[in-house]
């Protein structure tokens, strides 16, 4: 899937999920359970306190910015900051694919870690790496996954 995001704001991965939190909870050592009771919740049962934000980037001038940053690339004789720049110029050549992409895109909730945190420090959940976790995704969401 194309990186069309690459915003200044602190948007999730797309690798990471939230589950019913418990024993593995990393905090649950340094609280006592009589000063720290979160809310048992599924996580789909508080999704929409989420809240959708707006897409944080803008898809103006992607050409400019392109340009600047190819030529800054021919300048740099440093391998690692070359490909940190390519990268840079990869992201905004996605960016510019975002019509393409945006009905697929919008069908996904995008939200910020500041939010999840939130979420987290009020409910028994946890956010964790997907990837671990694929076998027990439910079959609706695998779909989705499959068909991008």
């Amino acid at each position: 899937m194309a990186d069309v995001g690459g915003s200044k704001a602190k948007n999730t991965m797309m690798n990471s999920f939230i589950s019913v939190g418990g024993d593995e909870r990393s905090d649950s050592d340094s609280e006592s359970p009589t000063t720290n009771k979160k809310i048992a919740v599924k996580p789909k049962d508080v999704l929409e306190e989420l809240e959708t934000i707006p897409t944080p980037w803008t898809l103006s001038n992607l050409d400019d910015k392109i340009e600047v940053l190819k030529y800054k690339s021919q300048l740099i004789t440093q391998s690692y900051s070359r490909r940190e720049v390519e990268g840079l110029i990869e992201r905004l050549e996605n960016r510019k694919k975002w019509h393409k992409f945006k009905n697929f895109f919008n069908e996904f909730q995008n939200t910020t870690d500041e939010k999840i945190d939130i979420l987290l420090e009020k409910y028994d959940l946890v956010m964790k790496t997907s990837d671990l976790f694929i076998p027990e995704f439910p079959d609706d969401a695998i779909a989705v996954m499959k068909n991008p």
